[in-house]
């Protein structure tokens, strides 16, 4: 599932595309952080100067519980030709409500509504500790029978 913006017209979102690390993989609707030579990495413990990936150079296709690889990379994801081709991938910046798939959050964390976020080392989205360092928040959770989450509706802080 790829990132979806809800903002009334995608035009009104700040975007820019960027190339990535090296063999990096970033997942569309995970996020990134751009260095010091403009490239997209994970963002460690980062929480400023953050961007979300609308599409990175690859796209999850499968279900929530497809997170097997290393580091918590999609086993059901395709590579994007563009991104193959160009080693580039697609960011937005600002405030926005987007929704996400399962490649948007760590699954054992208590994304609820209403909760602050922020991303971990992988680009997914964990509780944050406070305004400070949240970076988003929850607006929304939809998880499957089993209790895990299959899409977020989420309001970035622009930070």
């Amino acid at each position: 599932m790829a990132v979806s913006i809800i903002n009334p017209g995608l035009n009104e979102v700040p975007r820019a595309s960027r190339s990535k690390l090296a063999a990096t993989d970033i997942l569309s609707g995970r996020w990134v952080f751009v260095d010091a030579s403009e490239r997209c990495v994970l963002p460690g413990s980062q929480a400023s100067g953050l961007f979300l990936a609308l599409e990175g150079n690859l796209i999850h296709t499968g279900t929530a519980t497809d997170f097997g690889g290393s580091p918590f990379a999609s086993t059901a994801a395709v590579s994007l030709p563009s991104a193959v081709a160009n080693n580039e991938v697609a960011l937005a910046y600002g405030n926005f409500l987007y929704v996400v798939g399962p490649e948007g959050c760590d699954p054992s964390a208590a994304l609820n509504n209403g909760v602050l976020a922020k991303p971990d080392a992988f680009g997914r989205l964990i509780v944050a500790s406070g305004q400070a360092d949240a970076t988003c928040v929850i607006l929304k959770r939809v998880v499957d029978g089993g209790g895990l989450t299959t899409q977020l509706t989420v309001r970035s802080m622009g930070k």
